[in-house]
């Protein structure tokens, strides 16, 4: 009663409502019957099926494996397992959540569709033999081009070697390197042009062999009075080798000196003699021009590449070769820009060197620059 009297009826407790079906007897039998259909199916498949299905197959098993796999789920929890929530967070809103069988069928699909499936798809298998075999030739090439790099490198040291082993031996032969035929007109003065050289002007250099015939076209020649000259410059106090006009015979001259710079060659004929000819052959074993073709047989090939890494060039006309690393020894050679110098060893400001032909001795380091 309340506190005026009044009477108050009584309340009488109610029932929980069921969980749901997972609490009910009754679903016991399927969950057994489905299991033993999954377990059945599943042991078939690994023991049955082959290694690959074609694609559309395969994902028919899949689907059907995990539609099986969410009944067994939902028969064991009695839950579907699909819930709808709004949770806030600082990422946003979560608003679907699954459990019970709709998560094992969602996990079941999810293993089938990886690359752990049990059975995979042709497709798969052959796009994963597509791409084992593109990383297998990429990597083959790789190691091919590595291989062709060393191999490359070792022929070119190779050859570079034989090079410098052969190229002393050759230099110190007298070979014939220019040529040419003069007009005598009774010019005073005429610069000798090179046949061998597309018509540039003929150089020479200290210890070159000149060699001449004299001849008449036409015709014989009696033995001239005059005298000619070779003049080895353009400058009045030049430096000049008489030339004997003795007809039909072969004459050589010896060209004096002793520094590397090439020199313009000239007829001087002061007498104003004419009407023959000289037929005129150069040889030489000048180290200076030795060194010049060396240059060209490395630039003219594929050994340029190599030779940068073994070789510097000499940047000044007139760099000495010194016996040791100091500036008052005694000087071995004088050699011309753009020599090039194999490095031995290098001391402070000094840098051991070989020269093409052979000789070796100290440069100054600052005289020296790489290769261009």
């Amino acid at each position: 009663m309340t506190d005026n009297g009044t009477p108050v009826a009584e309340r009488t407790p109610r029932k929980s409502a069921s969980k749901g079906p997972s609490n009910d007897s009754h679903l016991s039998t399927p969950s057994w019957v489905f299991g033993s259909i999954l377990l059945v199916f599943v042991l078939c498949v690994f023991v049955f099926a082959p290694n690959e299905l074609p694609e559309f197959k395969q994902r028919i098993l899949a689907f059907s494996c995990a539609t099986m796999a969410g009944l067994f789920g939902y028969f064991m929890t009695g839950d579907v397992g699909l819930r709808f929530a709004s949770i806030t967070s600082r990422f946003g809103k979560v608003t679907l959540r699954a459990t019970g069988g709709l998560a094992l069928f969602v996990l079941v699909l999810w293993w089938w569709f990886s690359s752990a499936a049990p059975i995979k798809s042709s497709k798969e298998i052959v796009n994963e033999i597509n791409k084992n075999t593109d990383q297998r030739a990429s990597d083959i090439k790789v190691v091919v081009q590595e291989e062709s790099k060393k191999t490359q490198d070792t022929v070119q040291d190779s050859a570079l070697a034989t090079l410098e082993t052969m190229f002393p031996l050759a230099v110190r032969i007298p070979r014939e390197i220019d040529g040419t035929i003069i007009k005598i007109n009774g010019t005073e003065l005429e610069r000798i042009i090179s046949f061998d050289k597309n018509m540039m002007p003929m150089k020479l250099y200290w210890g070159d062999l000149f060699s001449y015939f004299i001849f008449k076209e036409g015709g014989s020649i009696a033995a001239s009075a005059g005298t000619v000259y070779l003049q080895l410059g353009s400058a009045a106090d030049s430096t000049r080798l008489p030339i004997f006009l003795q007809p039909n015979t072969e004459s050589q001259l010896r060209v004096p000196g002793h520094g590397p710079e090439p020199m313009d060659a000239f007829i001087y004929n002061p007498s104003h003699v004419g009407g023959f000819s000289l037929k005129v052959t150069v040889y030489s074993a000048d180290r200076e021009r030795g060194r010049m073709e060396f240059r060209e047989a490395l630039l003219k090939t594929d050994l340029g590449g190599v030779a940068r890494k073994h070789y510097l060039a000499v940047n000044q006309d007139g760099t000495r070769l010194r016996s040791t690393p100091e500036n008052s020894t005694n000087v071995l050679r004088w050699m011309a820009k753009d020599t090039y110098v194999k490095i031995l060893d290098v001391q402070n400001d000094w840098t051991r060197v070989r020269l093409p032909e052979g000789r070796e001795g100290w440069v100054a380091s600052k005289n020296l620059s790489p290769i261009s």
